[in-house]
Parts: structure tokens; C-alpha cells; sequence
């Protein structure tokens, strides 16, 4: 177990069959590119769950499985509702996303960089400032902000590329950098918005 001040996993060629939950601060995970995370049936959980501030996770894939409703990777602030600070997810290639590729809800200060996410089910990349697919409220808002996505490649994904939602009445998007990010093959929805 790490210590409360973080830690590194280091993953080595192969495949790892398994749910991965972060609830300490400063994890950072990363492979050599040749390292997958991949679970058969996710139940509906994430595939990756951050529940921690500084979560670092670069260069390794996640396959998942889309006939499966499930999420690839979810920063979320779980059942706390509180927002998640300073995490980075960094040349990572998720594929058949049994709904999301990478979620982030109650997010700030996060950067989401050169990523490939493929054949989800729903949206390729969601930001979502309050819980609106899980439910519960914010009382005094919640606040997406201080963030940068960029060079990310969303392939074919069921609905958006890349979106943004939230209940309107307390979501606050401030600050959000959206660039250089190749969106192509969406389903019902919109390329970004």
C-alpha cells in the first residue's frame, strides 16, 4: 500500500485484468507502451476510478469491452462531491469503451493530452460539472476550470467526440482550453460542444 503522500506503479509488457481505484493523492501509473488494462465484463464500474488530487496516468492502453456497459477510464469524485484537483492523463489509448472513454466530473486544474480513445459507446471525452448521469446535487455548484485538452484523437465514437454537460443551474465551465484535437466518426452527437 502506498503512503498517504503517493506513490508510482511502473507497469510492465502485458495484460493486466483488472479494476484500478486511486484514493490517495500523488499516484501516478504509466507503462512503456506496452502495457494494457483490460476487464471482460465491467458491470458498469470504471475501468480506471480516480478518487484522489495529483493522479498522474500516462503511456499504457485500456481495452475494454463495448458490449459491456462500463466506463474506460473515470476521474470522478465518487460519492464525496468534492473536486478532484491536478490530474493529468497522458498518451493513453482506450478502446471499445463499453460507454465512456475518459469522464471527468467535478474536475479542476486538469489536462487531458494526447490521447487515443476508439470505439466507445458513447461519448470519446465528457466533462461533467455536476453528477448528472449518477445523480445527487452540488449545493453550491461545481466548477470545471484551470483545464487544457489538447491533441487528443477521438475515433469513432456512438455519440459526441468531445462534450461537455451538466445541470445548467449549478455547472460553472470557466477557464477550459479545447485544442488541436482530431474528432472524427461521431454517432447521434456532435463532434465537440
Amino acid at each position: 500500500a502506498f503512503p498517504f503522500t503517493g506513490g508510482r506503479i511502473v507497469l510492465s509488457c502485458g495484460t493486466y485484468n483488472e479494476r484500478i481505484t486511486i484514493s490517495k493523492p500523488n499516484v501516478e501509473i504509466y507503462g512503456n507502451s506496452c502495457a494494457t488494462i483490460g476487464v471482460g465484463d465491467s458491470n458498469n464500474l470504471a475501468m480506471i476510478q480516480v478518487n484522489a488530487n495529483g493522479a498522474y496516468l500516462h503511456d499504457f492502453a485500456v481495452a475494454g469491452n463495448r458490449l459491456s456497459a462500463g466506463t474506460s477510464v473515470s476521474v470522478s469524485v465518487g460519492s464525496a462531491f468534492v473536486a478532484i484537483d491536478g490530474v493529468k492523463i497522458e498518451r493513453l489509448t482506450i478502446t471499445n469503451s463499453g460507454n465512456l472513454g475518459i469522464v471527468l466530473y467535478n474536475t479542476v486544474n486538469f489536462n487531458v493530452l494526447n490521447n487515443y480513445v476508439a470505439l466507445s459507446q458513447a461519448s470519446g471525452i465528457r466533462l461533467v460539472g455536476s453528477p448528472a448521469h449518477g445523480g445527487g446535487t452540488i449545493a453550491n455548484g461545481s466548477v470545471i476550470g484551470n483545464q487544457v485538452v489538447d491533441n487528443n484523437i477521438v475515433d469513432n465514437s456512438g455519440d459526441s467526440g468531445i462534450h461537455s454537460d451538466g445541470d445548467p443551474t449549478t455547472m460553472n465551465v470557466q477557464n477550459v482550453l479545447i485544442s488541436n484535437n482530431i474528432v472524427q466518426f461521431t454517432g447521434t452527437g456532435h463532434g465537440v460542444g
